[in-house]
């Protein structure tokens, strides 16, 4: 299926994210595995999303990184 020419949104310039490429990079960087402080959950509670989300940034399934 082809996308015919449709432009989306996506990342920040998309209308409802809550993460900037900054934050993503934050996360990616700060978090560690099982730890209290830098796990997914504080992570999440800190940044406003899901600890899932978090995860799936973690692993490269959610904010691609994208090279220029």
């Amino acid at each position: 299926m082809t996308n015919k020419g449709k432009h989306y949104n996506v990342g920040e310039a998309h209308g409802r994210a809550k993460l900037t490429s900054v934050d993503v990079e934050t996360i990616r960087r700060e978090y560690r595995r099982r730890d209290s402080r830098r796990g997914a959950l504080a992570l999440a509670r800190r940044f406003g999303v899901t600890w899932s989300h978090v995860c799936r940034i973690v692993r490269g399934e959610a904010w691609a990184v994208q090279h220029e």
